[in-house]
C-alpha cells in the first residue's frame, strides 16, 4: 500500500510544478511579479500563462478527491495491487493532463480529465468489488 500513498505526494506536488509556469508567465509581465497583489496579476494573463494557470487550479481542484479516495480505499482494506495501478494511472494522467494544458491540446486536454476523475471515483468503489 506504499505506492499509493507515494501518489498522494507526488499528486500534491504537481499542484506546486503547475505553478511554476504561473510564475515564470507573471515574472515576464511588464514591471515583473506584483507581489502585493499577485492575483489580480494572475487573472489579467493571457494565453500560455492564463493555461498554466487554468493546469495549476485545476491540480488543486483534484488533489483531494484523489487523495481522499485513496484513504477511502486503504482504510477499507481495498486490493492492494488495484490500489496501486488506479493510483500510479491517475498521477500519470494528471501528468499528461498538464501537458495537455500548457500546449493548448483542448480535446487530449479533456479525454485526460475525465481519465482522472474516473481513476479518483474508482478508488471510492474499490472496497465495494475487493
Amino acid at each position: 500500500m506504499t505506492i499509493p500513498y507515494v501518489c498522494i505526494l507526488f499528486s500534491l506536488l504537481l499542484i506546486y510544478i503547475n505553478r511554476i509556469p504561473v510564475s515564470l508567465a507573471t515574472a515576464k509581465e511588464k514591471g515583473g511579479t506584483d507581489n502585493h497583489y499577485p492575483r489580480d496579476q494572475q487573472v489579467r494573463l493571457t494565453g500560455f500563462g492564463k493555461r498554466a494557470l487554468g493546469a495549476h487550479l485545476n491540480s488543486l481542484e483534484a488533489f483531494p478527491i484523489f487523495a481522499i479516495g485513496v484513504l477511502v480505499s486503504g482504510f477499507n482494506d481495498a486490493d492492494d495491487t488495484f490500489m496501486t495501478y488506479i493510483s500510479v494511472a491517475f498521477v500519470l494522467i494528471r501528468i499528461l493532463y498538464s501537458i495537455f494544458y500548457l500546449t493548448d491540446r483542448t480535446r487530449l486536454r479533456s479525454v485526460a480529465w475525465t481519465i482522472g476523475l474516473v481513476l479518483s471515483v474508482s478508488l471510492y468503489l474499490l472496497p465495494f468489488y475487493s
